[in-house]
């Protein structure tokens, strides 16, 4: 799968003046972190006019459009309480609202609905750009112009929240995407070696002292890369792969996705999950995901979580959670309080 491909689940969450069709179409780069093109969106709303999640997938082949609305509406299980589903097809230049390779897939999603009870529009549109016309599928002359994404309501949420709306999924990607092989053994010989002399001794590796200085050198990194314009040079990435290596420093850290630092943390977990080798770069690609939900980026934390699992594979207990809050579409609040156990957890160490 590249980097331009996947499915997502935007965590832009709450209730908008989206007053019609186009609005809603509008919003979608917004809700999802990134403009979609060739694409299946389900943007899902309560009974409280509340918008709960946005799901993406990328279109596939006519021969799987079945499996993909039923793949897609299989994850609102999680989602009590939905009235209506906008449904939009991004990518269908609108030749007929009554036929074309996209009907059969609209058709599906529509009988997926009504199963669930609930309702549906769905729409297409040839891309999400201003004045482009959006149509349904099924009932001639219902259409309208899509407003300008960049005048949305949801575009200053993002802009409020510290979210920026990227050109495409790659971009987003690339804030995780790990360096080149060369340099990753590199760093990971270096880091070999370190470990193997920290761990001559286990019982000072785990002591109480060792954990408090592995935090506070992370915590200088933080402050630095508020401001720092150079890229962390070897011997740091080693240091603070050796801190994070240490559950207790990596589970406190989540702390700092809560208060004025939390934008240098996410820098500084991003530049450590492309340059740490497998499979320490899961525990900083773990916490980039946590800063990326905790503000509302729910495809940011998807895409950092894959990556923590293709570098430390399914078993790895908090990268499983973090996707089970992503799949289940929690509250952002609520990934708050991992962050306030962090935080406590971390109190309670210098107490003790």
């Amino acid at each position: 799968m590249s980097d331009e491909s996947g499915s997502d689940t935007g965590s832009v969450a709450g209730r908008f003046a989206l007053t019609g069709v186009g609005d809603i179409v509008a919003a979608i780069p917004h809700l999802l972190g990134f403009h979609v093109r060739d694409s299946a969106v389900l943007v899902v709303v309560d009974d409280r006019d509340t918008i709960v999640v946005t799901l993406r997938a990328d279109l596939p082949e006519p021969r799987n459009f079945r499996r993909l609305a039923d793949e897609l509406f299989a994850s609102l299980r999680h989602h009590p309480g939905v009235k209506t589903i906008i449904a939009v097809v991004v990518g269908d230049d609108g030749r007929s609202a009554t036929e074309g390779p996209f009907l059969p897939l609209a058709t599906r999603m529509e009988d997926n609905a009504r199963h669930l009870g609930v309702g549906i529009v769905v729409v297409g549109v040839p891309a999400i750009a201003a004045g482009v016309r959006w149509f349904r599928y099924g009932i001639v002359g219902v259409d309208g112009p899509v407003p300008d994404p960049d005048g949305s309501l949801l575009h200053v949420v993002a802009a409020v929240n510290g979210n920026v709306t990227r050109a495409g999924r790659g971009e987003l990607a690339g804030l995780v995407r790990p360096d080149p092989v060369a340099e990753r053994d590199r760093r990971a010989a270096m880091l070999a070696d370190a470990l193997d002399s920290a761990l001559r001794d286990a019982g000072t590796f785990r002591s109480r002292e060792s954990a408090r200085r592995r935090f506070q050198a992370v915590d200088r990194e933080v402050t630095r890369a508020a401001d720092r314009a150079e890229g962390l040079t070897d011997d740091l990435v080693v240091e603070l792969g050796i801190a994070l290596s240490d559950r207790r420093v990596r589970d406190w850290c989540a702390q700092f996705a809560l208060g004025g630092s939390a934008p240098a943390a996410e820098r500084l977990w991003q530049e450590l999950a492309r340059k740490l080798p497998a499979p320490v770069s899961a525990e900083a690609a773990t916490l980039a995901a946590i800063s990326a939900y905790v503000r509302g980026d729910g495809t940011l934390a998807r895409i950092a979580v894959d990556s923590a699992m293709r570098a430390a594979g399914e078993r790895h207990r908090l990268g499983q959670l973090i996707a089970h809050a992503i799949e289940t579409g929690m509250p952002p609040e609520q990934m708050r309080a991992l962050c306030e156990a962090g935080r406590r957890a971390h109190r309670d160490f210098l107490d003790g």
